[in-house]
Protein backbone atom coordinates (compact mmCIF):
# COMPACT_ATOMS: atom_id res chain seq x y z
CA UNK A 1 0.00 0.00 0.00
CA UNK A 2 1.89 3.66 -0.70
CA UNK A 3 2.09 5.99 2.22
CA UNK A 4 0.19 8.56 3.40
CA UNK A 5 2.02 11.34 1.74
CA UNK A 6 2.11 9.47 -1.44
CA UNK A 7 -1.78 9.10 -1.12
CA UNK A 8 -2.85 12.18 -0.68
CA UNK A 9 -0.02 13.99 -2.93
CA UNK A 10 2.90 15.44 -0.72
CA UNK A 11 5.50 13.34 -1.88
CA UNK A 12 5.59 11.84 -5.60
CA UNK A 13 5.35 8.27 -6.43
CA UNK A 14 8.28 5.83 -6.08
CA UNK A 15 10.20 5.06 -8.83
CA UNK A 16 12.75 2.61 -10.50
CA UNK A 17 15.84 3.62 -9.66
CA UNK A 18 18.86 3.51 -12.57
CA UNK A 19 21.45 1.57 -12.13
CA UNK A 20 23.71 4.54 -11.11
CA UNK A 21 21.50 5.89 -8.64
CA UNK A 22 22.45 6.32 -4.83
CA UNK A 23 20.01 8.32 -2.97
CA UNK A 24 20.72 8.85 0.38
CA UNK A 25 17.42 6.72 1.88
CA UNK A 26 19.43 3.54 -0.60
CA UNK A 27 23.17 4.57 1.12
CA UNK A 28 21.94 4.61 5.01
CA UNK A 29 19.46 2.00 4.37
CA UNK A 30 22.98 -0.56 3.20
CA UNK A 31 24.99 1.46 5.67
CA UNK A 32 22.26 0.33 7.96
CA UNK A 33 22.28 -3.13 7.18
CA UNK A 34 26.19 -3.08 7.88
CA UNK A 35 25.71 -2.00 11.33
CA UNK A 36 23.20 -3.77 12.09
CA UNK A 37 24.42 -7.44 11.19
CA UNK A 38 28.17 -6.80 11.68
CA UNK A 39 29.22 -3.34 13.31
CA UNK A 40 26.41 -3.52 16.30
CA UNK A 41 28.38 -5.11 19.14
CA UNK A 42 31.83 -2.81 18.59
CA UNK A 43 32.80 -1.37 21.86
CA UNK A 44 30.60 -4.06 23.87
CA UNK A 45 33.67 -7.40 23.53
CA UNK A 46 37.30 -7.28 23.54
CA UNK A 47 37.07 -10.15 21.10
CA UNK A 48 34.93 -8.57 18.87
CA UNK A 49 37.20 -5.26 18.78
CA UNK A 50 39.80 -7.41 17.75
CA UNK A 51 38.45 -8.79 15.06
CA UNK A 52 37.11 -5.13 13.88
CA UNK A 53 40.47 -3.99 13.73
CA UNK A 54 41.61 -6.80 11.35
CA UNK A 55 38.29 -5.93 9.46
CA UNK A 56 39.47 -2.59 9.34
CA UNK A 57 43.09 -3.27 7.97
CA UNK A 58 41.60 -5.19 5.16
CA UNK A 59 39.22 -2.59 4.63
CA UNK A 60 41.88 0.22 4.80
CA UNK A 61 44.46 -1.92 2.90
CA UNK A 62 42.67 -3.58 -0.20
CA UNK A 63 39.50 -1.22 -0.46
CA UNK A 64 40.11 2.24 0.38
CA UNK A 65 43.89 1.71 0.04
CA UNK A 66 44.96 4.17 2.52
CA UNK A 67 47.41 4.01 5.22
CA UNK A 68 47.38 1.72 8.33
CA UNK A 69 48.43 3.54 10.65
CA UNK A 70 45.87 5.98 9.80
CA UNK A 71 43.13 3.89 11.42
CA UNK A 72 41.60 5.33 14.74
CA UNK A 73 43.23 2.83 17.18
CA UNK A 74 39.45 2.97 19.48
CA UNK A 75 37.20 0.78 17.59
CA UNK A 76 34.06 3.43 17.79
CA UNK A 77 36.03 6.03 16.10
CA UNK A 78 37.28 3.69 13.53
CA UNK A 79 33.89 3.45 13.10
CA UNK A 80 32.70 6.72 12.41
CA UNK A 81 35.96 7.45 10.13
CA UNK A 82 34.54 4.40 7.89
CA UNK A 83 30.89 5.91 7.92
CA UNK A 84 32.40 9.23 6.80
CA UNK A 85 34.00 7.24 4.10
CA UNK A 86 31.31 5.39 3.08
CA UNK A 87 29.44 9.04 2.93
CA UNK A 88 31.11 9.83 -0.36
CA UNK A 89 32.00 6.87 -2.20
CA UNK A 90 30.37 6.48 -5.76
CA UNK A 91 27.61 4.59 -6.16
CA UNK A 92 29.58 1.34 -7.42
CA UNK A 93 31.82 1.39 -4.71
CA UNK A 94 28.94 1.40 -2.68
CA UNK A 95 27.82 -1.67 -4.27
CA UNK A 96 31.45 -3.20 -4.08
CA UNK A 97 31.45 -2.21 -0.41
CA UNK A 98 28.47 -4.07 0.68
CA UNK A 99 29.76 -6.98 -1.46
CA UNK A 100 32.88 -7.19 0.01
CA UNK A 101 31.86 -6.96 3.96
CA UNK A 102 30.85 -10.62 4.64
CA UNK A 103 34.12 -11.97 3.14
CA UNK A 104 36.43 -9.37 5.19
CA UNK A 105 35.43 -10.46 8.78
CA UNK A 106 38.25 -13.15 10.03
CA UNK A 107 37.77 -16.36 11.88
CA UNK A 108 37.35 -15.87 15.89
CA UNK A 109 34.09 -14.36 15.26
CA UNK A 110 31.95 -17.43 15.69
CA UNK A 111 31.93 -20.90 14.52
CA UNK A 112 31.75 -21.04 10.01
CA UNK A 113 27.82 -21.89 10.68
CA UNK A 114 27.63 -18.75 12.40
CA UNK A 115 29.19 -16.76 9.79
CA UNK A 116 27.67 -18.17 7.54
CA UNK A 117 24.06 -17.41 9.10
CA UNK A 118 25.50 -13.78 9.42
CA UNK A 119 25.79 -13.65 5.77
CA UNK A 120 22.78 -14.75 4.91
CA UNK A 121 21.11 -12.18 7.27
CA UNK A 122 23.22 -9.36 5.99
CA UNK A 123 21.71 -10.32 2.10
CA UNK A 124 18.33 -10.90 3.09
CA UNK A 125 18.51 -7.05 5.27
CA UNK A 126 20.51 -6.05 2.14
CA UNK A 127 17.93 -7.25 -0.68
CA UNK A 128 14.93 -5.57 1.59
CA UNK A 129 16.61 -2.17 1.87
CA UNK A 130 17.30 -2.44 -1.83
CA UNK A 131 13.69 -3.71 -2.76
CA UNK A 132 12.35 -0.99 -0.51
CA UNK A 133 14.34 1.67 -2.42
CA UNK A 134 13.94 -0.18 -5.28
CA UNK A 135 17.46 -0.11 -6.36
CA UNK A 136 18.48 -2.14 -9.57
CA UNK A 137 20.53 -4.75 -7.55
CA UNK A 138 19.49 -7.63 -5.43
CA UNK A 139 21.75 -10.32 -4.14
CA UNK A 140 21.66 -13.47 -5.10
CA UNK A 141 24.09 -15.85 -3.41
CA UNK A 142 26.55 -13.28 -2.45
CA UNK A 143 26.46 -11.95 -6.04
CA UNK A 144 24.69 -8.66 -6.31
CA UNK A 145 22.82 -9.03 -10.17
CA UNK A 146 20.98 -6.67 -12.30
CA UNK A 147 17.80 -8.17 -11.81
CA UNK A 148 15.30 -6.74 -9.32
CA UNK A 149 11.73 -8.52 -10.00
CA UNK A 150 11.25 -11.22 -7.25
CA UNK A 151 10.82 -14.09 -10.20
CA UNK A 152 13.69 -13.56 -12.16
CA UNK A 153 15.70 -13.30 -9.08
CA UNK A 154 14.84 -16.76 -7.59
CA UNK A 155 15.66 -18.25 -11.11
CA UNK A 156 19.27 -16.89 -10.71
CA UNK A 157 19.41 -17.36 -7.23
CA UNK A 158 18.50 -21.22 -7.35
CA UNK A 159 21.61 -21.51 -10.31
CA UNK A 160 23.74 -20.02 -8.42
CA UNK A 161 22.93 -22.53 -5.29
CA UNK A 162 25.59 -25.14 -4.25
CA UNK A 163 23.11 -27.80 -5.37
CA UNK A 164 23.65 -26.78 -9.10
CA UNK A 165 26.79 -28.28 -10.48
CA UNK A 166 29.83 -26.25 -10.74
CA UNK A 167 29.93 -25.38 -14.32
CA UNK A 168 26.66 -24.33 -14.25
CA UNK A 169 26.96 -21.76 -11.75
CA UNK A 170 30.28 -20.65 -13.02
CA UNK A 171 28.27 -19.61 -16.51
CA UNK A 172 25.34 -17.77 -14.65
CA UNK A 173 27.68 -16.16 -12.22
CA UNK A 174 29.63 -15.07 -15.39
CA UNK A 175 26.81 -14.04 -17.32
CA UNK A 176 25.23 -11.97 -13.87
CA UNK A 177 28.72 -10.23 -13.58
CA UNK A 178 28.70 -9.16 -17.62
CA UNK A 179 24.99 -8.45 -17.29
CA UNK A 180 25.56 -6.26 -14.12
CA UNK A 181 29.04 -4.72 -14.46
CA UNK A 182 29.75 -1.17 -15.70
CA UNK A 183 30.37 -1.32 -18.69
CA UNK A 184 27.91 -3.90 -19.42
CA UNK A 185 28.47 -6.48 -21.90
CA UNK A 186 25.22 -7.71 -22.76
CA UNK A 187 26.95 -10.07 -25.70
CA UNK A 188 29.11 -11.97 -23.60
CA UNK A 189 26.75 -12.22 -20.97
CA UNK A 190 24.20 -13.99 -23.25
CA UNK A 191 27.33 -16.35 -24.42
CA UNK A 192 27.74 -17.33 -20.55
CA UNK A 193 24.03 -17.75 -20.16
CA UNK A 194 23.67 -20.49 -23.05
CA UNK A 195 26.65 -22.24 -22.15
CA UNK A 196 25.02 -22.61 -18.53
CA UNK A 197 22.50 -24.52 -20.12
CA UNK A 198 25.26 -26.88 -22.91
CA UNK A 199 26.25 -27.42 -19.19
CA UNK A 200 23.25 -28.84 -17.62
CA UNK A 201 23.00 -31.32 -20.69
CA UNK A 202 26.04 -32.40 -20.64
CA UNK A 203 25.55 -32.86 -17.10
CA UNK A 204 22.22 -34.95 -18.13
CA UNK A 205 24.14 -36.94 -21.08
CA UNK A 206 27.36 -37.15 -19.86
CA UNK A 207 28.41 -36.57 -23.62
CA UNK A 208 29.21 -33.16 -25.02
CA UNK A 209 27.97 -31.51 -27.82
CA UNK A 210 28.20 -28.78 -30.56
CA UNK A 211 25.09 -27.71 -30.41
CA UNK A 212 21.37 -28.04 -28.40
CA UNK A 213 18.72 -29.35 -30.31
CA UNK A 214 20.13 -33.15 -30.55
CA UNK A 215 20.54 -33.80 -26.93
CA UNK A 216 17.85 -31.19 -25.85
CA UNK A 217 15.75 -33.83 -28.08
CA UNK A 218 16.79 -36.60 -26.87
CA UNK A 219 16.52 -35.21 -23.07
CA UNK A 220 12.71 -34.66 -24.17
CA UNK A 221 11.87 -38.14 -24.91
CA UNK A 222 13.49 -39.65 -22.20
CA UNK A 223 11.71 -37.28 -19.80
CA UNK A 224 8.59 -37.19 -22.14
CA UNK A 225 8.64 -33.06 -22.50
CA UNK A 226 5.55 -31.94 -25.06
CA UNK A 227 7.31 -31.41 -28.15
CA UNK A 228 5.67 -28.08 -28.12
CA UNK A 229 7.67 -27.03 -25.36
CA UNK A 230 10.83 -28.45 -26.75
CA UNK A 231 10.58 -26.62 -30.38
CA UNK A 232 10.26 -23.63 -28.18
CA UNK A 233 13.23 -23.96 -26.53
CA UNK A 234 15.26 -24.61 -29.67
CA UNK A 235 13.36 -21.19 -31.11
CA UNK A 236 14.87 -19.02 -28.52
CA UNK A 237 18.31 -20.39 -29.03
CA UNK A 238 17.75 -20.14 -32.44
CA UNK A 239 18.80 -16.44 -32.77
CA UNK A 240 22.23 -17.32 -31.21
CA UNK A 241 23.79 -19.56 -34.00
CA UNK A 242 23.46 -20.49 -37.52
CA UNK A 243 22.61 -23.76 -38.56
CA UNK A 244 25.90 -25.18 -37.93
CA UNK A 245 25.52 -24.50 -34.36
CA UNK A 246 28.01 -21.49 -34.14
CA UNK A 247 27.05 -18.47 -32.64
CA UNK A 248 27.51 -15.86 -35.73
CA UNK A 249 24.02 -15.18 -35.93
CA UNK A 250 24.51 -13.36 -32.79
CA UNK A 251 27.88 -11.82 -33.05
CA UNK A 252 26.45 -9.87 -36.62
CA UNK A 253 24.01 -7.81 -34.65
CA UNK A 254 24.97 -4.84 -33.81
CA UNK A 255 23.35 -4.16 -30.90
CA UNK A 256 22.55 -6.28 -28.34
CA UNK A 257 19.66 -4.76 -25.66
CA UNK A 258 19.70 -5.27 -22.19
CA UNK A 259 15.61 -6.45 -22.61
CA UNK A 260 17.66 -9.54 -24.48
CA UNK A 261 20.94 -10.60 -22.11
CA UNK A 262 18.19 -9.95 -18.95
CA UNK A 263 15.87 -12.11 -20.99
CA UNK A 264 18.85 -15.35 -21.63
CA UNK A 265 20.21 -15.03 -18.22
CA UNK A 266 16.44 -15.73 -16.18
CA UNK A 267 15.46 -17.82 -19.04
CA UNK A 268 18.86 -20.00 -19.10
CA UNK A 269 18.58 -20.13 -15.55
CA UNK A 270 15.30 -21.34 -15.46
CA UNK A 271 16.07 -23.61 -18.18
CA UNK A 272 18.99 -25.22 -16.61
CA UNK A 273 16.85 -25.73 -12.91
CA UNK A 274 13.88 -27.22 -15.06
CA UNK A 275 16.37 -29.73 -17.20
CA UNK A 276 18.79 -30.24 -13.79
CA UNK A 277 15.41 -31.23 -11.64
CA UNK A 278 13.81 -33.55 -14.03
CA UNK A 279 17.15 -35.67 -14.07
CA UNK A 280 17.39 -35.60 -10.53
CA UNK A 281 13.43 -36.78 -9.86
CA UNK A 282 14.25 -39.78 -12.60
Amino acid sequence: MNSFSERFGYSGPVVDLSEADMPDNLRWGLWNACKIVYFEEIGDFVDFDKNFKAVCNNIWFSFLREPLDGIPSDPERALRELRNHFEFLEFYRVYDFIEMIPATFPSGMGTSKDKEQKARDFYKLCNHVLTRERAAFRFAEGQLVQVSDEVSLEAVRDTLSESSPAAVRRHISTAARYYSKSPVDYRNSIKESISAVESAIFCITGEKHGRLREPLRTISEKYGIHPSLTLGIEKIFAYTSDKEGVRHAMMDVKEISQNEARFMLVSCSALSNYLLGLDANE
